[in-house]
């Protein structure tokens, strides 16, 4: 019995693992759209398509806020491929990243899974103005 019970664990903990490894990270992603400023350096240049229009948006930091991969292991799977992500969320998510100006910084917090095809399911845009005392 004891060895059955070994046995029954043994195979059982590979499909435990392999449903972790497959739960979604979520992320989170600062930056802005369009060209990297006026010496403005350290971002990374990617493009996030939303409703099959390309939008050229400059990554100034990536955290993965849970999951089991590091933030330089996500970007080096998206960032080959031209768009990064597909944006997907309800279509008052997509209006406020669609509608932020290069001078805005742009938040977009949400779930990608690893075997997705670089689909991002946004549960939170954040614009954010300019800061006037700038």
């Amino acid at each position: 019995m004891r060895a059955f019970l070994l046995v029954l664990l043994a195979l059982a903990a590979p499909a435990v693992a392999g449903d972790r490894a497959a739960l979604p990270d979520l992320l989170k992603m600062t930056g802005h759209l369009g060209p990297a400023r006026p010496g403005e350096t350290g971002t990374t240049n990617m493009k996030l398509q939303v409703d099959g229009t390309d939008h050229q948006y400059q990554l100034t930091t990536l955290e993965v806020l849970t999951g089991n991969r590091s933030a330089s292991q996500v970007l080096s799977q998206v960032t080959p491929y031209t768009p990064a992500f597909y944006l997907r969320a309800p279509a008052k998510l997509l209006k406020r990243f669609t509608d932020a100006t290069p001078a805005d910084t742009v938040v977009v917090q949400g779930y990608f899974r690893r075997n997705s095809g670089r689909n991002l399911q946004a549960s939170e845009v954040v614009v954010k103005p300019p800061d006037p005392s700038r």
